[in-house]
Order: C-alpha cells, then sequence, then structure tokens
C-alpha cells in the first residue's frame, strides 16, 4: 500500500507538472499578436459533408459573412452521396464564392472528398471546416495571417462545441478546451501532433508533396492526424497552432452521452493508428495515472 502510495504522489506530481508547463505556454501563445495590412491570399476553402441538412445553410452563412474580398476565396462543397436535403439546402445559397460537388459512386469517405476538393481547388492556400460548424466574421483574415511570411505550411486552430445550458454541453465544453491546450502545446514545444480537421489550413503543394492520405486511405477519421504527422517528420518548425478567438470554429454538440462516447472511440482509434511516439506516450500516461488514482482511492 505505500508503494502505490508513493508510486501515486510521483504520478500526480509530474501530472500537475506537465499541466503548470502547458497553462504557462497557452499563456504565452494566447498573447500573440496577429499581423495585419498584410497581403490576402486567395483561400479555397474545402467542406466535406454528407446529412447535414440541419447545420449547412447556417454554416455557410456564417462562411460568407467574413470580412475578406469575395473575389479572393471560393467555397467547395464536396458531397458524400448524402441522402437527405443536403443538396437542396446548399443550391438555395446564392452565391457566386459557393461550389457543389458531388463523390462518384465509387469513392467514399470524408479523406476521398477533401482530395477531390483539393484536386478543384483553384487557389494555393486550403482551409478546412466541417458542415456542422460556425465560424466568425475573421476566420479567413486569422488564417490567412499566419503564411505571411512564407514559413507556415500548415496551421490548425480552436475548435469549441457550442454551449447549449446542459451538464453535457458543459463537459464537452471543458473537455475540448483541455483538448485544445495540449493541441496547442503538442505543437508549440514539436513534441507530437494533434488537430482538428474543423479548422486546419495548408498550402496545397504541401499535400501534394505528402502524397496527400496516402497510407491511412483505409482509417474512416484522420484526415486532420495523420497528414499533420507526415508534416510534422518533415518540418515541425512550419507547423503552428492559432490560438486567437478570431480564428476559432464553433462545431455542435453531441446530443447524448452515447454519441459522446461514439466520438471519443472514433478519436482513440485514430490515434492508436498514428506513429507519433511522443503522442503515444502522453496518452499512455495520462491512462495509466487515471488507472493508478482510480484504483488507490476504490482500495
Amino acid at each position: 500500500m505505500i508503494f502505490v502510495f508513493i508510486f501515486s504522489l510521483l504520478l500526480s506530481i509530474f501530472y500537475s507538472y506537465l499541466i503548470f508547463r502547458i497553462y504557462l505556454l497557452w499563456n504565452k501563445i494566447t498573447i500573440e499578436k496577429l499581423e495585419t495590412n498584410i497581403t490576402q491570399n486567395s483561400i479555397s476553402v474545402i467542406i466535406a459533408v454528407r446529412n447535414e441538412e440541419e447545420n449547412i445553410i447556417e454554416c455557410l452563412t456564417s462562411i460568407l459573412n467574413n470580412d475578406y474580398p469575395s473575389e479572393k476565396y471560393e467555397v467547395i462543397i464536396i458531397d458524400d452521396h448524402s441522402n437527405d436535403d443536403t443538396r437542396e439546402k446548399i443550391k438555395s445559397i446564392r452565391s457566386d464564392q459557393i461550389k457543389l460537388y458531388s463523390l462518384t459512386e465509387d469513392k467514399f469517405g470524408k479523406k476521398a472528398a477533401i482530395t477531390y476538393g483539393i484536386n478543384l481547388a483553384r487557389y494555393s492556400l486550403i482551409l478546412c471546416t466541417d458542415g456542422d460548424c460556425m465560424v466568425g466574421k475573421n476566420w479567413l483574415n486569422t488564417h490567412n495571417s499566419f503564411y505571411s511570411s512564407g514559413q507556415n505550411m500548415m496551421c490548425t486552430g480552436i475548435v469549441l462545441p457550442a454551449n447549449e445550458n446542459s451538464i453535457l454541453s458543459d463537459f464537452q465544453y471543458f473537455d475540448f478546451s483541455a483538448i485544445m491546450a495540449v493541441t496547442a502545446y503538442g505543437i508549440t514545444t514539436g513534441n507530437f501532433f494533434l488537430a482538428n480537421g474543423a479548422n486546419i489550413s495548408y498550402r496545397k503543394n504541401v499535400f501534394d508533396d505528402l502524397d496527400g492520405f496516402s497510407g491511412n486511405e483505409n482509417i474512416a477519421s484522420g484526415d486532420d492526424l495523420f497528414l499533420m504527422h507526415k508534416l510534422g517528420q518533415k518540418r515541425s518548425d512550419s507547423i503552428r497552432f492559432i490560438a486567437s478567438n478570431q480564428g476559432a470554429v464553433i462545431t455542435k454538440s453531441e446530443k447524448s452521452w452515447s454519441d459522446l462516447i461514439e466520438q471519443r472511440i472514433r478519436w482513440a482509434s485514430k490515434s492508436i493508428e498514428t506513429t507519433d511516439s511522443n503522442l503515444k506516450a502522453l496518452q499512455a500516461f495520462v491512462f495509466i495515472y487515471n488507472m493508478v488514482i482510480l484504483g488507490y482511492f476504490s482500495a
């Protein structure tokens, strides 16, 4: 029992130290000032959708409301075999920026949709989000500002669930906040790489140079994580985390605890498949810590 206590204490000290380091780094990167008066690059926004009739209009409206020249961006939507009114909803929005395409019968899944969209994209800067998300009016400007120097090749930003005034919603909000802090820590230190496909951008030539999603096409999720890990192995200094709230994306909360569990299982499945040893070590440490603490207090 004494050994378990000492082991738990040591794990707790290290865990607290890790959380403290993440906290300090988060405070540091959130006070960075975004560059202003810079060239506004042309951007191709790509959205892979499937059965998003309830959310897609709100999503597209938030993008079109961005304070960015209309001639400087396009919104490419790839429909992944929706069987609801998603396509009709998209067509109801009159905008020259919006372009709707569909995957062919022999192609399916988010990775295939994004790849198709990138092949159709006219511009060199790719920015992705999901059909159930909303963005702020400075979303495009914020991502654009991180590519002004020419050094950055990939960026990911804050993603938070909508606050729906429930215990489940509050839990998801705080959980997402913690994930964002860990993501920022990993990217900024170069120790490991996490990302969220609802708010990620990269140069089109980077996607081509990395051979896109090759090597993990058969894994349903991971369009964000695997691509960033590929780049991290070659140029970790070219990846940035956008901590600015102006570049944040709001996504829909899961509606039930069972839906939330299914979501986390999907996330866990792609993390298991990654070859990022530092990320796996962090996940293993957190798991072991929780199990030891749970076992100690249950004894």
